[in-house]
């Protein structure tokens, strides 16, 4: 009773978290870090909220409304695993069941949608026993043609998605540098990479083998070119987030799976840069890569001229999450508003 009473001193910190549907553990640890010693654990802080009646769950009217703007976010491919994570992600916690409810409630056409679609069928194509065996890199080129490719990397056990980048054009070291690179700097060294046999990979498996001592299973080969299967910066960063806070039957959340990252950890010093790491490839294989990669022709003659069009646009329109938000929900008359404009500023000042 004496410890549940020193939480009294920050009884309106603890009820505006939790209102804000952080777990008891997220509100203990922001307390721990604030300064309170004893008396501070996710147990006693769900005792106190019991103690003034309050509840953490989400009520259905406060879970709809949350699904109905995600769902203004995301369009209406997300189901209820994936939309559970992406609420998770914004920090509202609730029950795939009930996330599954309020999706068929809030529009029932996008429900129809998903039930009928064929996408839900989805093999297994590989098996990896631990986080680190295997580390899976794929790119996305549906939308080649208007300059963005997207690029993850994804490992095989937690089906966590550890990096990912958008580029105009796929390129080396582009991949290396903010694909590879920070996946290893960040989780550790997995034992065996997968990719198809495309080039924009070279320099990713160049210095994975340069690197292949440092594994913690050395006798597999460090990395095996497979045959492709084809599965900007905002839309898939919301799709990661989702991604690794979705619950995968059978296996559990990615996010949750993968902490702590691989077992085997190695020096970022052992990593260098893009560039860095191209100048050794070429030492050592006497062969080059493409260093720069351009998509298109460049339509500005100055930097002046491309500033000002960049700063004209954003004034017109100053919230890119608009043009997505209604894009994924098929009104694309922002989407070519906004492209239109572009084009005519870009003419003009070029």
């Amino acid at each position: 009773m004496r410890i549940t009473m020193s939480l009294e001193l920050y009884r309106e910190v603890i009820l505006d978290m939790i209102l804000k549907h952080h777990t008891h553990k997220d509100v203990a640890e922001h307390l721990s870090q604030i300064g309170v010693g004893r008396g501070c654990s996710a147990r006693t802080v769900r005792r106190f909220c019991a103690s003034h009646g309050v509840r953490r769950e989400v009520s259905d009217t406060q879970l709809e409304i949350a699904v109905s703007a995600a769902v203004q976010e995301t369009g209406p491919t997300y189901g209820r695993k994936l939309m559970t994570g992406y609420l998770t992600s914004k920090g509202i916690r609730a029950a795939e069941s009930r996330v599954g409810r309020a999706l068929r409630t809030i529009n029932r056409p996008y429900h129809e949608m998903r039930c009928s679609g064929v996408r839900n069928l989805n093999p297994i194509p590989y098996c990896a026993t631990y986080t680190g065996h295997k580390l899976h890199l794929d790119q996305n080129e549906k939308l080649v043609m208007f300059g963005a490719t997207h690029v993850l990397a994804i490992d095989g056990y937690s089906s966590k998605i550890m990096a990912y980048s958008c580029m105009p054009v796929k390129k080396n070291l582009i991949i290396y540098d903010e694909v590879h690179r920070p996946a290893v700097i960040n989780n550790g060294m997995w034992d065996q990479i997968r990719v198809d046999h495309g080039k924009e990979f070279f320099l990713t498996l160049f210095m994975q083998e340069i690197l292949a001592g440092h594994r913690m299973n050395t006798a597999t080969p460090p990395y095996r070119q497979t045959t492709s299967t084809k599965l900007c910066h905002l839309g898939i960063s919301r799709v990661v987030e989702a991604w690794n806070n979705h619950r995968i039957p059978g296996k559990g959340i990615p996010n949750q799976i993968a902490q702590g990252g691989c077992a085997k950890k190695i020096s970022a010093a052992l990593l260098p840069d893009g560039t860095e790491a191209a100048d050794l490839y070429m030492n050592t294989l006497g062969s080059s890569l493409t260093r720069v990669s351009a998509f298109g022709t460049d339509p500005f003659t100055s930097e002046h001229e491309k500033v000002t069009v960049e700063q004209l646009f954003s004034e017109k329109w100053p919230d890119i999450t608009y043009l997505l938000n209604n894009t994924v929900n098929k009104n694309f008359l922002p989407f070519k508003e906004a492209l239109v404009c572009l084009v005519n500023l870009t003419q003009r000042y070029s």
